[in-house]
């Protein structure tokens, strides 16, 4: 199963290379009138950044044996989060979901409809891909969230990847190709986990004992994959993609057992907790064991892809913040953005250990530029 993960994503990159031929950060020569410090030179890199007004989800739900009423209580959670995204002026966004099992060949990262019943229209009339501005779509989403049930693989984070590879580069034997146009170009994209249990990816082992099988991958080539590769394909800035996740606890040396009946806080003894640690920060972690699920998804989303600003990490180190920041449409024309107002100097952060930098979405929109160019000095 592991060499089946790297060959669907090294076939994909294949696939997609001829499209990515140029260099995302780029930098130029130092320029005339550096402040830079002796032993630092000035570096300019430019950064593309999503656009506030275009929202793209992918939602992993555990389908697996034991989660049937965890999917019901998301399908109640639907209308409510439905109905604050459509409340955003000017708010164009779409959702998909997949499961978490990649044991199922008819799983593994492909979108699904979710179930039929007698609420549901027939899952065959249902699209892959849910445009939020239709009439039906609290009713819609409810339902594909609702996922049948499938196998005991749980294997959120190897589903991400096949998920998102398959949306942006599907590889030659994907030829049903259900994920293309889930991520739109200069989209915010937000990959939302949603599960009461642990992660199993990378072991050979299924439920209960998989999360605790010492055998199971590190994840540190997912990590570099969501972090870093994903951006670059899409060439765009890191910022433009989200990571939140509802997650259960872990009770001792049984991960499938969940018993929020303790308490309902995340647990960070968990591997999937751990995982996106290192990709989000610690407000876009809730819990699945909260009583209403609706008001967790909308403080995720709030947080992680609807916030006030774009935080923008430079590939080398920024120390001292920036000499100049500029907003440049896409016709080159400039707009300068002044510091406090427009921007923060955030420092280096566990996100961004180079040096993060809070820009103001509100200022970007009024000067009509999705690219961001950032003078900076960096040490040689």
């Amino acid at each position: 199963m592991r060499r089946s993960v790297r060959l669907l994503f090294s076939l994909a990159l294949a696939s997609g290379a001829s499209a990515c031929t140029v260099d995302n950060p780029a930098f130029e020569e130092p320029q005339l009138g550096s402040t830079c410090q002796t032993g630092e030179s000035e570096l300019r890199q430019t950064l593309r950044l999503a656009s506030p007004r275009l929202l793209d989800v992918l939602m992993l739900v555990d389908a697996g044996p034991g989660s049937e009423a965890f999917r019901e209580r998301l399908g109640e959670a639907m209308p409510a989060v439905v109905a604050h995204l459509n409340s955003i002026p000017g708010l164009d966004w779409q959702a998909g979901v997949v499961s978490m099992d990649i044991f199922d060949p008819q799983q593994q990262g492909r979108l699904q409809r979710g179930k039929t019943t007698a609420e549901c229209r027939s899952s065959a009339d249902r699209p892959y891909i849910l445009r939020g501005n239709s009439a039906s779509a609290a009713n819609e989403l409810a339902c594909m969230v609702q996922l049948p049930t499938t196998g005991p693989s749980r294997q959120p984070v190897y589903a991400a990847q096949f998920a998102l590879v398959r949306s942006l580069s599907p590889p030659p034997d994907d030829t049903e190709q259900r994920n293309r146009g889930l991520i739109r170009p200069d989209s915010q994209l937000l990959v939302l986990f949603l599960t009461t249990r642990d992660d199993c990816s990378g072991s050979d082992q299924l439920a209960p004992t998989c999360a605790l099988d010492p055998s199971a991958a590190d994840l540190a080539e997912q990590k570099e994959l969501l972090a870093t590769t994903i951006p670059r394909f899409r060439r765009m800035d890191r910022s433009a993609q989200a990571y939140a996740a509802l997650l259960g606890p872990r009770q001792g040396d049984a991960p499938d057992e969940v018993a929020c009946e303790t308490g309902y806080g995340v647990y960070p003894a968990t591997r999937l907790h751990n995982f996106l640690r290192g990709l989000t920060e610690p407000g876009h972690l809730r819990s699945s064991c909260s009583p209403d699920l609706a008001d967790e998804l909308i403080a995720l989303m709030e947080a992680s892809a609807l916030r006030d600003n774009d935080s923008i990490c430079p590939a080398e180190s920024m120390p001292r913040g920036p000499l100049d920041v500029v907003a440049l449409t896409d016709d080159n024309v400039a707009t300068r953005i002044a510091p406090e107002a427009g921007y923060l100097f955030l420092g280096p952060t566990a996100q961004c250990p180079t040096g993060e930098l809070a820009l103001s979405r509100q200022v970007l929109a009024e000067a009509g530029g999705r690219n961001v160019q950032v003078t900076f000095c960096s040490p040689r």
